[in-house]
């Protein structure tokens, strides 16, 4: 019970000293505030103007020559005559165009003419020369395009690989207009349709044309083998096809379809030669080959040294001798290949070499027109 009034003196006896002290305290000064102007803002959009740069043309480098170089009869030696020649005025060309003059000493130098650096010059005249015509005739003459292929099909697959090329060729694309790329790709489309639907299809080192009865079969050499189909065709797991008419006909001799058989080999007649003669070519090229296997065959399977000659005597008349150029060529070949082997395995002073009365008897029965003289004429 005492504890409260003695809390109650202690509060009022703080607040009273607090008033007093309030009450009594000085007033403070002012303070003066600054106030702070923001700067201009730029204008959005326009940005600030660049400081003005200052550009120096320095005139053209100038090599002055030695005055002794200019005068004739100036020795260099210190004397009148050399103050005199440097008293004297030499007036020089400048590469840009203008003159210079060399004053004697303490004179100012003068300039007459244009003063211009050519390394700020930003276009230069325009070059009037070129190529001559020669060049031009000549670079014709080489750049002509391929002539086209003899067969069909070769043909058709080059103009597709052409056509391949140019429109996986960036740059032919980037130079090419539109129209240009679109014909492009037009004319791509219709040679391999062309191609996919060209008589003769590739089937292995042949040829092939395939016909509802009948199919066409061609060989490496051009050769033609036609082969007719069964009358009775399956055409789904419980259907077919059967022809009665055709089977009527082929009882008494006839071909139903002869006619149709005879145009596809009409059609085909121009690619199946070219074909042969690529393939006769091929073989021809490879006839040193073709007859060294010949005459291991002819070595291998002849029982004695009269059997042998007579064997490389037919070798060497079976050779061809006229025809195209490719059949020459490889005729000449295979018979340089038999002479060859008759020197090397029957040269003429061995026991089994030919001789004259065997020489003169084959002569006699051959086909060829040249002389079979293993050994020389």
């Amino acid at each position: 019970m005492r504890v409260l009034p003695a809390a109650v003196a202690l509060s009022v006896a703080i607040h009273g000293g607090a008033i007093v002290w309030v009450e009594l305290r000085p007033d403070p000064k002012p303070v003066a505030l600054k106030v702070v102007t923001p700067a201009a803002a730029t204008e959005p959009g326009k940005p600030a103007a660049p400081e003005p740069t200052t550009i120096t043309l320095l005139d053209e480098h100038t090599v002055v020559p030695q005055i002794r170089d200019l005068v004739p009869g100036s020795t260099g030696r210190r004397g009148g005559k050399r103050h005199e020649t440097a008293s004297r005025i030499a007036t020089t060309t400048t590469p840009s165009g203008g003159s210079t003059t060399l004053a004697p000493s303490g004179a100012e130098r003068k300039e007459t003419g244009p003063s211009h650096n050519p390394l700020m010059t930003m276009r230069h005249p325009k070059i009037e020369k070129g190529p001559s015509a020669d060049f031009w005739e000549k670079f014709e003459q080489n750049t002509k395009p391929l002539p086209p292929k003899d067969n069909p099909s070769e043909q058709l697959d080059s103009e597709i690989a052409e056509s391949q090329d140019r429109l996986g060729n960036p740059k032919w694309i980037a130079n090419a207009s539109p129209d240009e790329v679109t014909a492009e790709r037009e004319r791509l489309a219709n040679k391999r349709y062309e191609k996919s639907t060209a008589e003769l299809q590739p089937d292995g080192a042949g040829r092939k044309s395939e016909h509802k009865t009948f199919a066409v079969n061609v060989e490496p050499d051009g050769t033609a083998h036609i082969k007719d189909k069964r009358n009775l065709r399956l055409t789904g797991l419980l259907s077919g096809e059967f022809d009665a008419s055709d089977a009527l006909m082929r009882q008494h001799g006839i071909d139903p379809y002869s006619s149709y058989k005879l145009k596809v080999l009409d059609g085909t007649r121009e690619e199946r030669y070219q074909i042969g003669k690529e393939y006769r070519t091929q073989q021809l090229a490879q006839s040193r080959q073709l007859m060294k296997k010949n005459l291991e065959r002819l070595v291998a399977s002849a029982p004695g040294p009269s059997e042998l000659k007579q064997g490389l005597f037919e070798l060497w008349d079976d050779c061809a001798e006229s025809g195209s150029d490719e059949i020459v060529v490889g005729g000449r070949a295979a018979r340089s290949q038999v002479i060859g082997f008759i020197r090397t395995r029957l040269p003429p002073d061995s026991p089994d070499a030919f001789t004259p009365a065997e020489l003169a008897r084959m002569n006699k029965h051959r086909r060829s027109q040249a002389t079979f003289a293993p050994y020389g004429e």
